[in-house]
């Protein structure tokens, strides 16, 4: 089944519900993106956003950007992370 392209708000709020579904009940994260920052999230959905793009680009792109954190020092993720 071949998705439509996200528009901007669209990717964001994909990326807000992604992470919430893999979010542990009761948990409370110190933000909707975390461990992303919002910032980060807008910059990548922006510059997405200027081709075509559907939810497995997103989910790609923020694989590869928490795989260049560890995770063990749960720290947040900002636009200012290079890949």
């Amino acid at each position: 089944m071949l998705l439509p392209p996200l528009r901007s708000d669209e990717g964001k709020l994909f990326v807000r519900e992604l992470l919430a579904h893999f979010r542990p009940s009761g948990v409370v994260a110190p933000g909707d993106y975390y461990p992303f920052d919002a910032e980060a999230v807008e910059t990548l959905v922006d510059a997405l956003a200027r081709f075509p793009f559907q939810p497995r680009m997103i989910m790609e792109f923020l694989d590869i950007a928490s795989g260049r954190l560890s995770l063990a020092y749960r720290l947040a993720i900002t636009r200012h992370l290079t890949c």
